[in-house]
């Protein structure tokens, strides 16, 4: 029986980023879904069942620090990696203290947003 790609969701209000996302993640196996705002990034994790959620921190209707909370109080089994063009350091610490599992700020450095990405997914069990 084939092994189903690690599911990817990367919401971002963003559309340009969505898209970059999307097209770097799908050309390396990732199945990537998409959401441009936290209250769809909630439903789709329902429909969807990611893996790993790339998380935006600015983004309007619910932003990325309040749907991460909401995906930690409703229990949800993904990881969560935030994503932010804002270097705002005691913002990254608060999300990582708060359990995520990593903070990427823009513009990206895609190897390293590809190995955190790997690295959340082994220490899941989901290579």
């Amino acid at each position: 029986m084939a092994k189903r790609a690690a599911r990817v969701l990367v919401a971002d209000d963003d559309c340009h980023t969505r898209e970059i996302l999307s097209r770097f993640l799908g050309e390396r196996g990732f199945d990537v879904a998409t959401a441009n705002d936290g209250e769809l990034a909630l439903a789709e994790i329902v429909r969807f069942q990611p893996d790993v959620v790339l998380l935006d921190i600015r983004m309007p209707n619910m932003d990325g620090v309040e749907c991460l909370q909401r995906i930690i109080t409703d229990g949800v089994d993904c990881g969560v990696i935030m994503i932010s063009g804002d270097a705002d350091i005691d913002q990254a610490r608060e999300t990582l203290t708060m359990g995520a599992a990593d903070f990427i700020f823009k513009p990206f450095d895609f190897e390293y947003l590809e190995t955190s990405l790997l690295a959340k997914l082994l220490t899941m069990g989901r290579p």
